[in-house]
């Protein structure tokens, strides 16, 4: 590509939309650049919204994947590689070195530890229990829970599950042998009641925390947000930057969103990490985090803003939209 700018590499951009325009809207203003979408699927529709397209092979694949994705850094000679979702984390922290190596980029990935206790829910409970971090009880699989026998109700999740995929709530015991027999890789939570919060955060490249947004959950389809709004409730930013600073401890880099509850008794509880942009990240960006930007800012050799002045209280509704997703012709890279 042309430009000598800051260029993205977005990848598994799927339906991610609002990350696409969030980081050219952060690339023009820095001076220009370029936001390339890669996927394994031609009709993504954020390949529809971005500069350029890129078409990856799918990540059960790893060799080729990774090797086609450092021919597509190349071409478009990026400057950042930003994961998207988080069955690529592990294998994008496994061949981080690699891949900035090959073709220059600095891939937005946290280590691998803390990929990996992030990714099974099991390995997450036990990181919470060992920092004496508040968060849902877990157990794992039916011979803790048969052992412990709590009350109901309880959620069932896959251990290494995401996108709220094959997660129940279970309101007897007729439901949750159900679910046991159902949900591959099982644990068992509780479930917590109160406001629900996401909490949008960012750690820098030397992995030293920068920010952290929390956001009420006021609707959600799918796992996905569909009305948040800001919320600098103290309990929750107190909590969240504790945690924070054991993530970066293990490595984390880049963004990262907190999910968990400001329970009824007052004390917030969290629920799971993930290393990596949440559907409603773009709500704390609107609101004066925009992580986007500091990222291109950071790799432009700029100062970063200041992340610290969020609109409070700010409400945000997200929804459907329409696109054509052939092609056009001259988009795609070579």
């Amino acid at each position: 590509m042309g430009n000598c700018g800051i260029n993205i590499l977005i990848t598994c951009a799927g339906r991610r939309v609002e990350l696409v325009n969030a980081f050219k809207r952060a690339v023009a203003a820095i001076g220009g650049g370029s936001v390339v979408a890669a996927d394994c699927r031609h009709d993504a529709p954020a390949l529809a919204f971005a500069d350029a397209a890129a078409f990856l092979p799918p990540l059960s694949r790893e060799d080729a994947y990774i090797g086609a994705l450092v021919s597509a850094a190349r071409a478009c000679r990026a400057t950042l590689v930003v994961p998207t979702i988080d069955t690529e984390l592990p294998l994008l922290a496994r061949n981080r070195g690699f891949v900035e190596r090959e073709c220059g980029a600095r891939v937005v990935v946290s280590s691998e530890e803390c990929v990996a206790i992030c990714a099974d829910k099991r390995r997450t409970a036990d990181f919470f229990a060992e920092n004496a971090i508040p968060c849902a009880e877990t157990w794992k699989g039916r011979a803790d829970v048969d052992a412990a026998g709590p009350d109901f109700p309880l959620v069932v999740k896959p251990a290494r599950g995401s996108s709220s995929m094959d997660v129940f709530v279970a309101r007897d015991r007729r439901e949750l042998d159900f679910f046991l027999d159902y949900v591959r890789e099982p644990v068992v939570q509780r479930l917590l009641s109160g406001r629900e919060y996401t909490v949008d955060a960012l750690v820098d490249f030397n992995s030293r925390p920068v920010a952290a947004v929390p956001r009420q959950r006021l609707a959600v389809r799918a796992g996905e947000i569909l009305k948040g709004r800001i919320d600098l409730e103290p309990r929750v930013l107190a909590a969240s930057q504790r945690l924070l600073g054991l993530l970066a401890d293990l490595g984390a880099i880049g963004p990262v969103t907190l999910q968990g509850f400001l329970c009824d008794d007052g004390e917030f509880r969290f629920t799971e990490v993930n290393p990596r942009f949440g559907g409603g990240a773009p709500m704390s960006f609107a609101a004066g985090a925009d992580f986007a930007l500091w990222l291109c800012r950071v790799s432009a050799g700029l100062p970063p803003q200041d992340l610290s002045s969020v609109r409070d209280g700010i409400l945000f509704s997200r929804f459907d939209s329409t696109v054509e997703v052939q092609t056009p012709q001259g988009r795609t890279l070579t």
